[in-house]
């Protein structure tokens, strides 16, 4: 450095600020692309949050439909409104495994518990 002109030494400083300014808007550039990704992403989350809010209420109409139609069932396959026919007995479809597999049995292994531990991550090696 001690044997550069002052003028190399000012072009030599002006380089560098370029180069710095241009990093600079490199560095804003990803910033706001990955501020509208995140914006994106919520807008999406929000969305699909909503989503499941209403498959949710679908399904609990679905429940209490199935419910009434068990208990009317019930109610129908009834000889003279006294017994139950053993023939026509219906099944409570929540003593089902595909309900409890759905709804959950209420314990630990209910869908409705919230997953506080996600999977690690897979390595290959």
């Amino acid at each position: 450095m001690d044997n550069l002109s002052s003028e190399e030494i000012q072009q030599r400083a002006h380089q560098i600020t370029d180069e710095s300014l241009e990093s600079t808007r490199r560095i804003l550039g990803l910033a706001i692309e990955s501020q509208d990704a995140g914006i994106k992403t919520i807008t999406m989350l929000d969305e699909q949050k909503e989503q499941l809010n209403r498959i949710e209420e679908g399904l609990d109409q679905i429940n209490k439909d199935m419910r009434e139609t068990e208990k009317t069932l019930t109610e129908l396959n009834k000889c003279c409104g006294l017994c139950v026919c053993p023939c026509n007995r219906t099944k409570n479809f929540e003593s089902g495994k595909a309900y409890k597999t759905t709804w959950g049995d209420g314990g630990e292994n209910s869908p409705c518990n919230v997953v506080s531990k996600q999977p690690g991550p897979v390595t290959n090696g």
